[in-house]
């Protein structure tokens, strides 16, 4: 009995984890929480970068829409107008194809990666 008891004081006197195994548990969960911490700050700015190109490719949407509601020599004129109201610029480049005269408008809005250009092809009435 007294030897089974002896046994039993050594089993408690040992159990549980040493400082050392603790530290280690806590460096190791210290590491995960860091990499998961910037892994999500990388996901948020890959999704703000994300929303940014889709609000910028609906602004271009709506600007062609509104460019084609217009006649071709509004759209010569107010091209550069309507597009700096949506907070994006215009480039209009004229020119001549099969004795029509025409205008490239090129679009953008944005910059760095989120920066989205478009083209709008208007040509006059003439034949």
């Amino acid at each position: 009995m007294e030897l089974n008891r002896r046994h039993k004081l050594q089993r408690i006197k040992h159990a549980g984890f040493t400082l050392i195994e603790s530290l280690m548990a806590i460096g190791f969960i210290s590491v995960a929480l860091t990499a998961m911490l910037e892994m999500n700050h990388s996901l948020k700015a890959y999704d703000a970068q994300s929303h940014q190109r889709f609000v910028n490719a609906l602004t271009l949407e709506n600007i062609t829409d509104h460019l084609r509601t217009l006649d071709h020599a509004e759209r010569i004129s107010q091209a550069a107008g309507i597009a700096t109201s949506h907070g994006a610029t215009a480039l209009v480049s004229h020119f001549e194809f099969d004795s029509r005269q025409g205008v490239q408008v090129t679009l953008s809005v944005g910059e760095g990666s989120s920066r989205k250009v478009s083209q709008f092809w208007s040509f006059d009435s003439a034949e």
